[in-house]
């Protein structure tokens, strides 16, 4: 006798709502991250201080010299940071945002406590081709909120929510991007965005925020269970 199936579930239909669902809350999460860094930054660079202070380069900058063909890859960032929101378990996503959050608040203290800005070097005299594309980009970042490096910063958040959230078999991706976190700061360095001292500080801040927002939520599972769950209203009882 055959049984009586108690639900008529279209699970084409269940899957592409999944999906969407699963889609909007990711867009959401990087949107709270980086939305609010962004915020932090801007205030930071708006907020009346003293004149910033001068950073000297230091062997390792001297020795790294401008190199305009590293500039796509310093562009990168803007393509590593969603890459991490969107391939990451959708469950640890509350984690790495908040680690974001937590970093824009500290580093809008040091900025506006400590204001740093360096010597740009005159891109058009050393690579006429990109001069105009670099000197854009400047006119659009702030001249100071030199350090900690936030491209460092959050580069170094996804990387690490990688290593740590990632499946174990996913042994390919952490490679992939470990060798390109590590091209991105380099490319920091050669395009004479930061120096050593900026870059080495912003990782040391994006550990340190990852730690803090990975050691909150360890510790009140209770606060994190309250996260919503975009698959929730999908799952089906059997």
């Amino acid at each position: 006798m055959a049984l009586a199936t108690p639900l008529n579930i279209d699970h084409h239909a269940l899957n592409i709502n999944t999906m969407r669902t699963l889609w909007t809350y990711r867009c959401k999460q990087l949107f709270w991250a980086w939305a609010f860094v962004g915020c932090c930054y801007t205030l930071a660079s708006l907020w009346p201080s003293s004149a910033p202070s001068i950073i000297q380069p230091s062997f390792v900058d001297d020795a790294i010299g401008f190199q305009a063909l590293w500039l796509p890859v310093y562009v990168s960032f803007f393509v590593f940071i969603p890459y991490g929101f969107f391939t990451l378990p959708h469950t640890v996503l509350p984690v790495l945002r908040t680690a974001f959050q937590v970093c824009g608040v500290l580093s809008a203290l040091v900025f506006i406590a400590f204001p740093t800005t360096l010597v740009y070097p005159d891109v058009s005299a050393t690579s006429p081709s990109m001069g105009s594309w670099w000197a854009w980009w400047h006119q659009m970042d702030t001249p100071q909120n030199c350090l900690p490096s936030l491209h460092a910063s959050l580069t170094t958040m996804v990387w690490l929510a990688v290593l740590r959230f990632a499946p174990q078999a996913a042994c390919t991706q952490k490679a992939v991007m470990t060798v390109w976190y590590g091209l991105i700061l380099f490319s920091i360095l050669a395009c004479k965005r930061h120096f050593a001292l900026d870059v080495a500080a912003g990782m040391a801040l994006g550990g340190m925020c990852f730690a803090i927002s990975l050691r909150g939520f360890n510790t009140c599972r209770s606060s994190a269970s309250t996260e919503p769950d975009p698959l929730k209203p999908y799952k089906v009882k059997t």
